[in-house]
């Protein structure tokens, strides 16, 4: 059974970026880039504050508890799992509370999330697929931590509709309907020639 993730779905198989599903099969490793790994100290700061373990005064204004945050990559608690179509879907919360039925979504950037731009956020829908939450605790603000004291996070508080649901199937559906088209000439030109100049492969893709 074929796996796909948020990630391989959003990066791989919308018919703009098709061919990143080849350069995928190929073991090629995406391009790291400074933006993606920017948030990552101050994700585990908000994390491990909301589970408790290490407290941080700038953030006490954020009431909520999650008893299980995601404390490494690819955390197995914090990982989920559902089969669509004969394809298996995987994926991790930033944190989860079963017994509140809450999960927490953290957009750490240099421009902090609107709410709006939470309530559309396919990732967030496609909890509603995995598990029954009644909301998402959406937390934002800025990458660099040295502006939190004046520019204290954001939350908000986004339930799961069953609109949710039905967004997150789709998407989903789309992108294994890019699959099995077997058309991944997305993102090159007549030559062959990658063309996107935020190719998810960067300057590894193999259609530079």
């Amino acid at each position: 059974m074929i796996r796909l993730s948020y990630s391989t779905v959003n990066n791989c198989l919308q018919p703009e970026n098709s061919h990143n599903w080849l350069n995928k099969m190929m073991g090629l490793v995406p391009e790291e880039r400074l933006e993606w790994n920017e948030g990552k100290e101050g994700h585990k700061v908000v994390q491990l504050h909301l589970c408790g373990k290490k407290t941080d005064k700038r953030l006490s204004h954020i009431k909520y508890s999650f008893p299980i945050v995601e404390e490494k990559d690819f955390d197995e608690r914090c990982k989920f799992e559902f089969q669509i179509n004969n394809y298996q879907f995987i994926g991790y919360y930033d944190g989860l509370n079963r017994k509140d039925k809450r999960v927490v979504e953290i957009k750490l950037s240099s421009n902090p999330w609107s709410l709006m731009q939470f309530q559309n956020l396919i990732q967030r829908k496609i909890f509603s697929l995995a598990n029954v939450w009644k909301e998402t605790i959406c937390i934002t603000g800025y990458r660099d931590m040295k502006l939190w004291k004046d520019n204290p996070l954001k939350y908000f508080t986004v339930p799961t509709t069953k609109k949710d649901e039905q967004d997150a199937a789709n998407w989903i559906l789309s992108g294994i309907e890019v699959l099995e088209s077997g058309n991944f000439k997305g993102g090159l030109n007549e030559f062959g020639k990658c063309t996107d100049p935020r190719c998810y492969f960067g300057t590894n893709c193999n259609f530079k």
